[in-house]
């Protein structure tokens, strides 16, 4: 052990402290990727008929945890703060990849075109009569 100069005492109060502040921006520090990954998870959701909310946090706590594995592991290899936006590489990669594709809502399926002269899709008067 280096000595430092001075003993380093903290009460379990203090060390429940320092851990709640560390989280906090640890947390604040995947914000970035996070709220991608929770957007995208709640369109897929939403796209495929279900509440966007639960799918929604559960890609929010997945983007948080690759964020900061990959952050440690740029921090372990001495790239300092540069470990910061690295870690957020593979999560907007994964959000890129995700992202559903089309619109965000299913719509009505659309009417088959009219063929032949059978007439217009809104009077079906006017298709009866051409189909005699």
């Amino acid at each position: 052990m280096i000595p430092m100069g001075f003993e380093f005492h903290l009460t379990p109060g203090e060390q429940a402290v320092l851990l709640v502040v560390l989280g906090v921006l640890a947390v604040t520090a995947a914000l970035p990727v996070s709220c991608v990954l929770a957007w995208v998870g709640a369109r897929r959701a939403k796209r495929a008929g279900r509440p966007g909310g639960t799918n929604g946090f559960w890609y929010w706590l997945w983007g948080t945890a690759l964020s900061w594995a990959v952050m440690i592991g740029a921090f372990n290899l001495h790239l300092g703060w540069w470990s910061i936006p690295i870690g957020w590489l593979p999560g907007l990669a994964a959000a890129a990849l995700l992202r559903p594709r089309g619109p965000s809502e299913p719509g009505p399926q659309a009417l088959p075109a009219p063929q032949n002269g059978q007439g217009s899709w809104t009077d079906p008067d006017q298709q009866s009569r051409t189909r005699l």
